[in-house]
């Protein structure tokens, strides 16, 4: 089965294109958990990498990872809590980790500040500034983001509980993940290419794939170029 985990702010029906094209390539089922519906249970990314990681493992043995962004984040949580399990992963715009303490620290505080806006600002103007950040690029969303399908205190929950700020580097343990990965950045997203780069280089079977001429939001931003690479992926994991 393929697993797709969305990033902050997404939801299982922004890989409803992504979906489509793996059925019309009779690619193995496709699963796209919300993981913003509630306050997370399990708070740190380890724990909650651990738990996924073990419900994967009790019902699909040669499970497919995908994650973009926060989701990517989580998805190398998950495989490095159980990396035999997996059949391969796709990283998608995902940042590794920071490895200066003040930098984790400033990231937490930014966190806060965002959490704090997510709880209780006017939506419409949390969610434009949201996507005016930098790291997007000045590109447009493309997906609906109404206030009515989201818990806000579980967008707040996940932005302090899951911020990059709490998260310990894992580049030292990229080394330990045995299963091929496809690490997927777009051209445009100069900070996340550098990352990519660093990343695959401690991948024992790391490979990165830079989509030409878009930003972070691969996955909708080049929606063909973008599938071409998880069916060619999944079809060859899937194959072993």
């Amino acid at each position: 089965m393929i697993w797709a985990l969305h990033g902050f702010l997404g939801r299982g029906a922004d890989w409803d294109a992504l979906r489509a094209a793996c059925a019309s390539e009779n690619l193995p089922a496709f699963h796209t958990p919300d993981l913003l519906g509630a306050p997370p249970t399990h708070r740190s990314l380890a724990a909650w990498g651990d738990h996924f990681a073990a419900w994967v493992a009790q019902i699909d043995p040669t499970p497919v990872l995908l994650g973009y962004s926060l989701g990517g984040r989580l998805a190398l949580h998950a495989v490095l809590a159980r990396p035999a399990l997996w059949r391969g992963a796709l990283i998608v715009s995902t940042h590794p980790g920071l490895s200066d303490a003040a930098e984790r620290a400033a990231r937490r505080a930014d966190d806060a500040r965002w959490a704090a806006r997510f709880q209780n600002d006017d939506w419409d103007t949390v969610l434009a500034d949201w996507d005016a950040q930098a790291v997007f690029g000045g590109a447009a969303r493309t997906l609906p983001r109404p206030a009515s399908a989201y818990d806000r205190s579980a967008l707040a929950s996940a932005l302090t509980d899951w911020s990059l700020g709490a998260q310990q580097p894992l580049a030292p343990r990229l080394r330990a993940i045995p299963c091929p990965v496809r690490w997927i950045v777009g051209a445009r997203d100069a900070r996340y290419v550098a990352l990519g780069r660093h990343a695959v280089a401690e991948l024992p079977r790391g490979e990165l794939r830079v989509a030409p001429t878009v930003g972070h939001r691969v996955p909708w931003e080049a929606p063909a170029w973008f599938a071409e690479q998880v069916v060619e992926f999944v079809r060859a994991a899937c194959s072993v």
